[in-house]
């Protein structure tokens, strides 16, 4: 493989990193997937070109994780390709179920994302369901995309696939300039303030639980006026929906713990105003920081919202 560039592994990237190397039997929870039903004529390869196009604009997607050295890097290739595979199916056979077969595939997809060490982190299908129907599947793991990335790059396949004129790609490696030249020192010591006197993780399972619990995915529909109810308050304590929810899960861990002051790991989306072109950058930008909420007798609503909405 031609090497492109090496780069350093931003905080989160290592974390995943971590998680995929003791991931079991190519469980990781950290392989997204995203399935697009498309009806009408469709050339595949024009899709898989315009696919081809966009890894190129955006060579990180497809890196190679190392931990040969001190510190783990990625590895961005000169020569970026996104394994592509296209399937197939007889959806008028009467012994063929078309929904088992795409969710094998879809299965295989994620599997291969989780062997980062030998494969790329990303890569497409597309399943011929029948004549003008099929299923664009795109999957990827964690650790080369965020969720804001992907609907970029799929603007930007399709805009390919139409032959539309892309503008210049904003490179990945500015971003990871811009983090390592962030003062460490200030960090920690601002961390350090914020964690001041806080010794015992919240943790919500048994000190003696060892391995993978059960994993699933369930969705519930919240009640209208649930809904309503909680962007009244979030609306009323001048902060966010997203907010009252770490208010709510706050609330929660100090139910099942027992514990008044707590802490827990929030998403942000990393995406700086002072780096040239974040907001259109394809990679890996967020980060998860911890958030930590003191509730006592004497706490209000309002109180926990807005300590929440002002935190770290």
């Amino acid at each position: 493989m031609r090497i492109a560039d090496v780069l350093p592994l931003t905080p989160l990237q290592q974390g995943l990193l971590f998680h995929a190397s003791t991931a079991q039997g190519g469980d990781d929870v950290y392989a997204a997937q995203l399935a697009i039903t498309v009806t009408g004529a469709l050339d595949p390869h024009r899709l898989r070109d315009a696919l081809h196009t966009v890894v190129t604009r955006h060579p990180n997607v497809a890196a190679r994780f190392s931990r040969q050295f001190d510190q783990p890097v990625q590895i961005i290739p000169a020569d970026p390709l996104a394994p592509w595979r296209y399937v197939e199916l007889d959806a008028g056979a009467s012994d063929i179920d078309v929904d088992e077969q795409v969710q094998r595939v879809c299965a295989a997809e994620r599997a291969a994302v989780c062997d980062i060490d030998d494969q790329p982190a990303f890569r497409a299908a597309l399943i011929r369901i029948s004549g003008d129907r099929h299923r664009f599947v795109l999957t990827n793991h964690h650790i080369v995309l965020d969720g804001w990335s992907m609907p970029i790059l799929l603007q930007e396949i399709f805009a390919s696939y139409y032959g539309q004129r892309l503008p210049a790609a904003v490179p990945y490696r500015r971003f990871v300039t811009w983090l390592a030249d962030r003062d460490l020192d200030a960090a920690h010591a601002a961390w350090r303030e914020v964690l001041a006197g806080f010794d015992t993780p919240a943790l919500v399972g048994p000190p003696d639980w060892l391995g993978l619990g059960p994993r699933g995915v369930k969705s519930f529909r919240v009640p209208e006026d649930t809904t309503r109810a909680l962007s009244e308050l979030a609306r009323s304590c001048h902060t966010t929906v997203n907010i009252v929810l770490q208010g709510a899960w706050a609330l929660l861990l100090t139910s099942l713990t027992g514990r008044h002051d707590v802490v827990f790991g929030v998403a942000v989306s990393g995406r700086p105003a002072e780096v040239l072109g974040a907001d259109s950058m394809v990679g890996l930008l967020i980060n998860t920081v911890p958030a930590r909420a003191r509730i006592t007798s004497a706490t209000t609503t309002t109180d926990l919202l807005e300590h929440l909405g002002w935190a770290p």
